[in-house]
């Protein structure tokens, strides 16, 4: 799928979990840029009333909800981590969804934005890398930084390592990459280096 409006400036940011891509994203929306987490999508695309909601516990069963009636994601997490083929089965209903809704949101924005970043999490796996992006940035983070980070969030080492092991590896997703942000280090070194990238790509595009 290619997007047609030439005069915006697409940015998907991808990586590794734990590895920063939100805080990089918040980033770039305080540098201008219009932005939209998919993960954020997915929540709503799956909200009770939703579509996506129905179709999800047909196939997984009333166990993943909460007493709202919301999906549980930890409940679906520890689902779909512990059986591949549900969770390929959940990829199949979700995946679809949202980049449908991506690409209509991203029309919007080529409207009256000139600066747009998108993070996708899953960007290559799920095979979204031939877009229309101007550029893909990867944002990575030494391994015991990431694990920390994690345990930080309360998750279990078989937590991190089942999630870890769903996702591309984090050395391929950089090598794609055309520009990778390391995040190893602190808020203010992250912030300089998003700072210094925004101005290189200002310079090339004339903005």
């Amino acid at each position: 799928m290619e997007f047609f409006v030439s005069r915006c400036f697409f940015l998907a940011v991808t990586g590794g979990i734990g590895c920063g891509k939100s805080s990089v994203l918040k980033l770039l929306q305080e540098a201008s840029f219009e932005t939209l987490e998919t993960d954020r999508l997915a929540h709503q695309l799956m909200a009770k009333g939703e579509g996506l909601h129905t179709e999800m516990v047909a196939e997984f069963g009333e166990e993943i909800l909460l007493n709202t009636g919301e999906i549980n994601r930890s409940a679906l997490a520890d689902v779909i981590f512990a059986d591949e083929q549900k969770r390929e089965r959940l990829n199949g209903l979700m995946h679809p969804a949202v980049q449908e809704e991506m690409v209509h949101w991203m029309e919007r924005c080529s409207e009256h934005a000139r600066l747009v970043a998108v993070e996708v999490p899953l960007l290559y796996e799920c095979g979204w890398q031939e877009m229309g992006w101007q550029c893909v940035m990867a944002v990575r983070a030494d391994e015991d930084v990431v694990k920390s980070r994690l345990r930080a969030r309360g998750w279990s080492d078989d937590q991190i390592g089942a999630r870890i092991g769903a996702q591309w590896s984090l050395e391929e997703k950089c090598r794609l990459a055309d520009v990778v942000i390391d995040n190893s280090g602190t808020a203010v070194d992250l912030k300089i280096k998003v700072a210094a990238w925004i101005k290189r790509m200002q310079e090339e595009i004339g903005i």
